[in-house]
């Protein structure tokens, strides 16, 4: 965290240190908006896209992704070597 000092230096580093934030921030969603969502939006029309809701933490999370993970494999191997 910041140790906030009184003195103009200090503050000067710390508004520095948000704006620096916030550019890198506002780049991060230009460069989703502008270049990943058009590659995401590509496969979820070809039904390659999965999501899975991230609100129960990080464990919950990593579960529920090799589940789906390990079931559409399945899904695939049957679907390639059913006799």
């Amino acid at each position: 965290m910041y140790n906030l000092m009184l003195s103009i230096g200090g503050f000067t580093e710390l508004l520095h240190d948000i704006s620096l934030i916030c550019f890198v921030i506002f780049f991060r969603i230009k460069t989703y908006n502008e270049s990943t969502m058009a590659i995401i939006e590509h496969y979820r029309n070809l039904n390659l896209v999965s999501e899975i809701k991230a609100e129960h933490g990080p464990e919950t999370v990593s579960i529920k992704l090799i589940a789906m993970i390990l079931i559409e494999n399945i899904v695939l191997y049957l679907l390639i070597y059913a006799v």
